[in-house]
């Protein structure tokens, strides 16, 4: 710890866990402390459906919190002029803040106000007061669903609402279906990640594409608990966004146009479920067909407007769009047995039809062909370009945990395969594994043929990146700005109180732009003198 000079205490964290009274034993004793209430007013606080400026707020019941989801401009103090507009006025309900009674449609100003301001307000009803809440600035987005009951498999119904000042977004309230998602190791975490589907207002299980602040218009999306394992909560946002930066899109066609989005992208979001403050969650974009652009399978329809996946006409080199998602063995590309159990069929849906011939196939080929055959026959398979791209990222980020899964297979039509960058949490220092690439035998293959050209590619692309997007000025200032904006209204501190993460003196400290820095100072080194032994004869 001390080679990094840093200097932070267990002690002051569990002193941090106090600041914030309550939140991380609210989910086990809010029906305690309802029941000790002795006469609750007729119409809650969601129902007021109070909003300032047009964009509502996240209730917290549990600890009497009104979450405002500020937009920019609040680092230092300023002025927050306000019009406050809520239901239920006829009813005679009232707000006072700083002692302004402020009734349906007024106006106030707030002075001096900052991310992670708290001010009291208080209701009346015909002059009688009710309750008083605490409104708190945060920077963040503010997602608030109510659900009943979450699984893994299937989803259940919910409600959505996301509220962003940054964004200018009220989405009001939308119904949902909501599961867990992630591996079994991380559905043993006490706070999971979550699959969400925006859902139409007429039937919770059908999907309603929206745009969620600046994220592509979808009714897919993914919360990510990012629990337990990378404690800046960036490091997947930081490796997605140097992907994009390097790949002007998921893939090129034959004309050279690049179509699609190479990554995904992300937010920051603070979460209150079932009117509990349930911490820091990343929103991202779920990667599928529509993000990455893939020409899309055509399918007959019957005389109901029904697709008949069983009819489709799969001999037809355009209806060869697929997407698999890398996931858990050992070892890849080694034989095309185990293909089933190494991927994940992300498109075409599996409940549509079972579609693993192409990858069967090119696992084969990498698993079997002799080195000739290989050499000159790989490039006609799969995008080398992609390859370098994905694999430049893996080693640049140490990201040991994305050689052999984690990542993502891709193919548009009649086009070749590519590689594509996915969930990256194990990077930059987090060092779950033995960096190990002779476990994924297509880049075994690759780097140990110079014959193939894919070291050349390699190697002339990273003496490129290594001083733009790879330089580690340029991807610590990356995780400085994500980390500041995790810090600056107080999201990450209150997460840490909701969850008891990370308190521990190595999470803490693998949390900082410090640590990353000192990490890819000593790592670095060491990655080019990987490249830079490299065969090209």
């Amino acid at each position: 710890m001390d080679k990094f000079g840093l200097s932070l205490k267990l002690t002051v964290v569990l002193v941090l866990l106090t600041a914030f009274e309550g939140f991380a034993v609210a989910a086990d004793k809010q029906s305690a402390n309802t029941a000790q209430v002795k006469s609750a007013p007729a119409i809650k606080w969601l129902q007021h459906d109070l909003k300032l400026n047009g964009i509502g707020v996240g209730v917290e019941s549990a600890h009497k919190m009104l979450f405002v989801a500020l937009g920019n401009g609040f680092e230092k103090s300023a002025d927050y002029a306000v019009i406050l507009s809520y239901k239920y006025a006829s009813a005679g309900y009232k707000f006072v803040i700083k002692g302004s009674t402020i009734k349906n449609g007024g106006r106030f100003g707030f002075k001096g106000i900052k991310y992670g301001a708290k001010i009291p307000v208080q209701r009346y009803q015909n002059g009688a007061l009710l309750d008083t809440y605490t409104i708190l600035f945060t920077n963040l987005p503010v997602i608030q669903f109510i659900a009943a009951r979450i699984v893994d498999e299937p989803k259940s119904p919910s409600t959505f609402r996301l509220l962003s000042g940054q964004f200018k977004q009220d989405t009001g309230i939308r119904k949902m279906g909501i599961e867990f998602r992630g591996s079994e190791i991380s559905q043993t975490l006490e706070k999971k990640s979550l699959d969400v589907e925006i859902a139409k207002a007429t039937d919770w299980t059908k999907g309603d594409g929206v745009k969620l602040l600046d994220l592509n218009k979808d009714s897919d999306w993914i919360l990510d608990g990012v629990h337990d394992a990378d404690s800046t909560f960036h490091r997947n946002l930081v490796s997605q966004d140097i992907f994009r930066a390097i790949r002007p899109g998921a893939y090129r066609d034959k004309f050279g146009v690049a179509h699609g989005q190479a990554s995904l992208r992300g937010h920051l979001t603070e979460v209150i479920k079932n009117g509990i403050y349930d911490g820091v969650y990343v929103l991202n974009e779920k990667p599928g067909r529509k993000m990455y652009d893939l020409k899309k399978i055509s399918v007959p329809v019957d005389v109901n407007g029904t697709p008949q996946w069983g009819k489709v006409n799969f001999k037809n080199p355009e209806n060869g769009s697929a997407l698999y998602k890398a996931n858990i063995d050992n070892e890849v590309f080694f034989d095309s047995a185990s293909v089933k159990n190494n991927f994940v069929q992300v498109y075409p849906k599996p409940k549509d039809v079972k579609r693993f011939e192409p990858l069967v196939e090119f696992a084969d080929f990498v698993a079997k062909s002799n080195d000739k055959v290989f050499a000159t026959g790989i490039a006609k398979r799969i995008d080398l370009d992609s390859v370098v791209d994905w694999w430049a990222l893996v080693l640049v980020s140490h990201a040991e945990d994305n050689i052999r899964h984690n990542f993502n297979l891709a193919r548009s039509g009649s086009g070749k395969f590519y590689m594509l960058s996915w969930d990256h949490d194990g990077s930059f220092g987090v060092n779950w594994f033995a960096f190990e690439p002779d476990t994924n035998n297509l880049i075994r293959r690759l780097t140990r043929l110079p014959a193939a050209g894919f070291n050349k590619k390699l190697k002339a692309r990273w003496k490129t990146l290594r001083v733009t997007e790879f330089s580690q000025a340029k991807m610590v200032n990356r995780f400085k700005i994500y980390i500041d904006e995790s810090n600056k209204g107080g999201a990450k501190a209150r997460n840490t109180v909701r969850w008891r993460w990370p308190v521990d003196e190595t999470d803490v400290v693998m949390g900082t732009a410090k640590y990353i820095n000192a990490y890819l100072a000593d790592w670095l080194p060491k990655a080019d003198k990987i490249i830079h032994d490299l065969p090209e004869k």
